[in-house]
C-alpha cells in the first residue's frame, strides 16, 4: 500500500512544464478503493516521468505514486528506484518501491519480484522500525509468498501501532481473511502454543499434525535462522534456533521423530565455515520451496541442487 494513500498530493509535479492526465480508471491499491482517476480528479503524470533527467527525489517519488494510481507498476517501479537512489534514507520511498514491486508481481503474474519487494520493505524498516506502511507492505508481500503466519503477525503489528486508523482496519480485515482461509492452519496454532510456558498444546499439535509441524520447523524456522545467520544477526539466529529445538524435543516426546533433531544436531556441531554453508543451504532451500509453490520448476530445481551441495559441505 502507498505510504499515504488517504491524503494523496494530487499535484504530482508542479515543476513539470507540461503534464498528461492519467487515463480514466478505477484504482484499487492493496484492496482499498482509493480514487477514480478522471480528467478532473487525476494525478498529474509528466510524460515519461520515470526517464526524466534531474536529481529531484520528490519529483520521482510523486511520479511513481502517480503511475501506480494509473495502474502502470512497471514504470512506477523505475521512478521509485530513482527516488530511492536519490534519497536512500527515506523510509516512505522504500516502502512505496516495495509496493510497486508487489504490484508488478500481481499484474504480470511474476512472483520473482516478491523477494525484491520484501527486501525493500526490510530496508524501509531498517530506516524506521515502526513505519506502519512498510510493516503493512511487508505483511502483504509475505501473504503473496504464502508465508501466512508471518503475514498475520505483521498485520497485527500494524493494527497495534496505528489503532483506530484505516491501516488498522484494513490490517484486521486481512488477518481475519487469512485465518478464514485456513482456520486450523498449523502455523498459527504453533505460534500460540509456543507462547505458552508449558508444552502440552505443542505436543498435542506434534501428534495431530506431525508432517506440518516438521515442515514448519524446517521450511520456516530453519530458513529464518539461515537469514539471520547470513545477515550477521547472531542473537536473532540463536533465538530462532532455540524455538526449533523446543519443537524438536516436543516432536521426539510425542512421536519419537528424529529428523528435525538430526538437522539441529548438524547445526550445533558445525564449525563456522560449515554453519555458513548450512545457512546458505537453508536459504536456497527456502527459495526453492517458494519457486516450486509458484510453478517455477526450473528455478526450483536449480535452487534444490545448490541447497543440497551446501548441506553436504556443511556436514548435514
Amino acid at each position: 500500500m502507498l505510504s499515504n494513500p488517504w491524503s494523496l498530493d494530487r499535484d504530482a509535479s508542479e515543476r513539470a512544464a507540461k503534464s498528461a492526465w492519467a487515463p480514466r480508471a478505477q484504482v484499487r491499491v492493496m484492496g482499498l478503493s482509493l480514487a477514480r482517476v478522471t480528467a478532473r480528479s487525476a494525478v498529474h503524470i509528466p510524460p515519461n516521468c520515470h526517464q526524466q533527467k534531474n536529481d529531484d527525489a520528490v519529483f520521482f517519488h510523486r511520479c511513481g505514486v502517480a503511475l501506480l494510481l494509473a495502474g502502470n507498476a512497471a514504470d512506477a517501479m523505475q521512478a521509485l528506484m530513482r527516488a530511492t537512489a536519490l534519497s536512500p534514507t527515506n523510509a516512505a520511498y522504500w516502502s512505496d518501491r516495495a509496493f510497486a514491486l508487489e504490484s508488478l508481481a500481481r499484474q504480470h503474474d511474476a512472483p520473482q519480484f516478491l523477494p525484491d519487494a520484501l527486501a525493500a520493505t526490510d530496508h524501509s524498516l531498517r530506516l524506521d522500525a515502526d513505519f506502519v506502511p512498510a510493516l503493512f507492505n511487508r505483511a502483504s508481500t509475505l501473504a503473496s509468498m504464502g508465508i501466512f503466519v508471518s503475514a498475520i503477525r505483521g498485520y497485527e503489528t500494524c493494527a497495534r501501532l496505528a489503532p483506530n486508523t484505516p491501516w488498522a482496519r484494513e490490517a484486521s480485515r486481512r488477518v481475519h481473511a487469512l485465518r478464514q482461509k485456513s482456520p486450523d492452519y498449523t502455523e498459527v496454532s504453533l505460534e500460540q502454543a509456543l507462547a505458552s510456558p508449558n508444552d502440552l498444546r505443542l505436543e498435542e499439535l506434534c501428534r495431530s499434525f506431525t508432517p506440518r509441524v516438521i515442515a514448519y520447523t524446517e521450511d520456516v524456522l530453519l530458513v529464518r535462522w539461515a537469514d539471520h545467520t547470513l545477515d550477521r544477526e547472531p542473537a536473532k539466529a540463536q533465538a530462532v534456533l532455540r524455538t526449533a529445538q523446543r519443537i524438536a524435543r516436543a516432536l521426539h516426546r510425542a512421536v519419537t521423530d528424529t529428523a528435525v533433531t538430526a538437522s539441529l544436531t548438524a547445526i550445533d556441531g558445525a564449525d563456522e565455515k560449515q554453519r555458513l554453508a548450512l545457512a546458505t543451504g537453508y536459504r536456497l532451500y527456502g527459495a526453492a520451496r517458494h519457486a516450486y509453490a509458484t510453478g517455477l520448476m526450473h528455478v526450483a530445481g536449480k535452487h534444490f541442487q545448490a541447497a543440497a551441495e551446501n548441506f553436504h559441505e556443511g556436514g548435514s
